[in-house]
């Protein structure tokens, strides 16, 4: 996808879940901003704190930042804590008004579309999708991760400026901590995108295992999986392909697991030499003097904290680009037209009630089939008559009745 298509596909999902629940969106972006700066708060403290100490400061000054330091996180916690309380809260909403979305898309579709393949698979493709974390769920955790990395290269960069403008530290000090720290996000952006990659091109190799395995389990929880088992002898053959399934399905989790493991062996490997270096750096700074013990102790947390989050922030525009195709396979079931007849002739009221339905002539085919499920079907009868529907399998019962109750539902 071009990149306009994605801002528009991730604008469109934002807007979407803000019109699922606004609350929630509120408390994911609010929550997690404050839950970004908390960690700083002790971080910047402690290093006024110990470089207090060092100087031999007064108590009160001691006593001052002791104080701000639990005050604010105390502050700061309770807020989170509260903004937590409704995000829980919000989440049940939310989750009930997307099943309400389905619902509502199935009773507007068509009863031809309803029943073709190609949408049934998609439905089920982007159900499967959604209960690995996909479209809706990494959308969340995409927006969640935009609010903390930012926030936290923000407060980063704030608490480490004043280190490169030290007359103590050589330029090319600077000049090579930069370089590596560059280097670094570089090697560990190419490695989340060929992790993320390797991981893409395994859920969708696994779009069949999964659509299986689901529906082998749900069929063995039934009660009557026993008495089928039984009676038609399919015990041998379900535990034959249930077990290939899940051999190939565990071979191909081992293999990506692989894949992945050797390629962060360079992110580990740039992250511990850049940690080397800037050590390095506030070394030589601190023997000369210009920087005391606490404010190394910040300058290592903050530079480590930032590299953290350029590289988080990286991958979650990674794992943004990645969702949006399966938001945009999300979108294009909601995006079906609607081409079911609404009726427009009004129904005769009438004090006895005496209301007929009458089928004439009718035949019904599924889509991309040739082979008719009703054919010439004419029948009438009153409104509230019970009527038995009776025939072999395959021969149109379940057909008929659903004409039926969409014929109502067109009127």
């Amino acid at each position: 996808m071009r990149l306009s298509e994605h801002i528009s596909i991730f604008g469109r999902a934002i807007k979407y879940v803000y019109k699922l629940d606004k609350i929630y969106v509120f408390c994911i972006i609010f929550g997690t901003i404050l839950s970004a700066i908390i960690p700083y708060v002790p971080i910047y403290f402690s290093a006024k704190l110990v470089d207090a100490l060092y100087i031999e400061a007064s108590v009160s000054r001691l006593l001052l930042y002791v104080l701000l330091t639990v005050g604010i996180v105390f502050v700061l916690k309770l807020m989170d804590t509260y903004i937590t309380f409704l995000q829980d809260k919000a989440i049940n909403a939310m989750c009930r008004k997307e099943e309400w979305q389905y619902a509502e898309k199935a009773m507007e579709m068509a009863y031809e579309t309803t029943e073709d393949r190609n949408v049934t698979l998609l439905r089920e493709r982007i159900k499967k999708e959604t209960q690995t974390g996909y479209n809706r769920w990494y959308l969340y955790v995409c927006i969640r991760d935009f609010c903390k990395f930012i926030t936290e290269i923000t407060c980063s960069v704030a608490l480490t400026s004043s280190f490169f403008f030290m007359s103590s530290v050589p330029g090319y000090m600077k000049f090579g901590l930069l370089t590596l720290f560059v280097w670094t996000i570089v090697v560990s952006g190419i490695t989340m995108a060929k992790s993320q990659k390797n991981s893409n091109d395994f859920y969708a190799d696994c779009v069949f295992s999964n659509a299986f395995l689901d529906k082998y389990v749900e069929y063995f929880n039934d009660y009557t999986a026993g008495q089928d088992t039984r009676l038609y002898a399919m015990g041998d053959c379900l535990a034959r392909s249930g077990a290939k399934v899940t051999c190939e399905y565990a071979q191909k989790s081992i293999r990506v697991a692989k894949k992945n493991t050797m390629l962060s062996f360079n992110v580990v490997l740039m992250n511990h030499a850049l940690k080397y270096v800037t050590y390095l750096a506030l070394l030589m700074g601190a023997i000369a003097g210009e920087i005391m013990v606490g404010s190394i102790a910040k300058y290592v947390s903050c530079i480590m904290k930032m590299l953290t989050a350029i590289s988080g922030l990286v991958k979650a525009v990674q794992l943004a680009a990645a969702n949006n195709v399966y938001m945009k396979r999300y979108f294009s079931y909601f995006d079906i037209p609607n081409n079911m007849y609404q009726g427009t002739l009004t129904v005769e009221k009438r004090d006895d009630v005496e209301y007929y339905v009458e089928f004439r002539d009718v035949s019904f085919k599924y889509p991309n089939t040739d082979i008719y499920a009703l054919r010439h079907i004419n029948i009438k009868f009153k409104i509230g008559q019970k009527l038995a529907v009776v025939g072999m399998n395959g021969s149109g019962k379940t057909t008929f009745i659903k004409k039926y109750a969409r014929y109502l539902m067109e009127q």
